[in-house]
């Protein structure tokens, strides 16, 4: 019989370091099945045909590895979320989506915060992210904010809570620098309205991009009333 000690051969019935013969087949020269040398180099405490999840050698250094392990990822955070938080109702489509009752308000994306108040809003707030891809949108009127200029939120952050109060709440497209100014009318897709009374009685297109935003990530769409005034460019739908 020919035996094998680590790394030499040798005729006779000699041993391995670790003290173990290991017999090697008389016809194929190839190691039996029992060659397995406790402790030494991982190459050689591998077991020929084993299960990958039994070629896992314990005290060998590469602990957690095995003969055909894949790389494990991790899901990427959401670019966009519905902004809408349960409890709100819609209503009409004007420069933005109007919505009804109260709720949690969520942030659409990430972005930085660059506005929360402004006056010349019913209620007072205009709470606006400028989003990381450059865009503005705004929450405004019976909103209580949870945010603060330059603050940074991430996509689906709680942003505010609307009171339910008499004015409601708007979700829109706004116009840089994000203080109060909405993109229908940075744009005078508010004059037709305007002229009529009202800048909100026409519904606008950067109204009806809001509005199909928002569907499409799950949020209750606003009400279509009226001719669409203006067009908007790609990427606000």
């Amino acid at each position: 019989m020919i035996v094998l000690a680590v790394g030499v051969v040798l005729s006779g019935s000699h041993h391995a370091r670790t003290g173990v013969a290991i017999p090697i087949g008389p016809a194929s020269g190839e190691l039996g099945p029992e060659a397995i040398i406790p402790g030494a180099a991982p190459e050689a405490a591998i077991i020929p045909g084993a299960a990958a999840e039994a070629a896992i050698i314990p005290g060998t250094g590469i602990a957690g590895t095995s003969i055909a392990g894949t790389a494990s990822s991790t899901p990427s955070a959401p670019s966009l979320v519905n902004p809408i938080g349960k409890g709100l109702t819609p209503g009409r489509v004007d420069m933005g989506v109007d919505y009804e009752g109260s709720g949690v308000l969520y942030a659409l994306g990430a972005g930085t915060v660059t506005s929360t108040a402004n006056a010349g809003w019913p209620g007072g707030t205009f709470i606006c992210i400028r989003l990381d891809d450059g865009k503005y949108i705004y929450y405004a009127e019976d909103i209580t904010p949870a945010v603060s200029v330059t603050q940074t939120v991430t996509a689906g952050q709680v942003i505010g809570t609307a009171t339910g109060g008499p004015s409601g709440i708007e979700v829109g497209w706004a116009a840089s620098p994000g203080t109060g100014i909405t993109m229908a009318a940075a744009t005078g897709q508010d004059a037709n309205g305007l002229a009529n009374g009202d800048a909100g009685n026409f519904p606008t297109g950067y109204g009806i991009a809001m509005s199909d935003l928002i569907k499409s990530l799950g949020g209750p769409p606003g009400n279509i009333n009226g001719p669409v005034q203006g067009a908007v460019p790609a990427g606000y739908g």
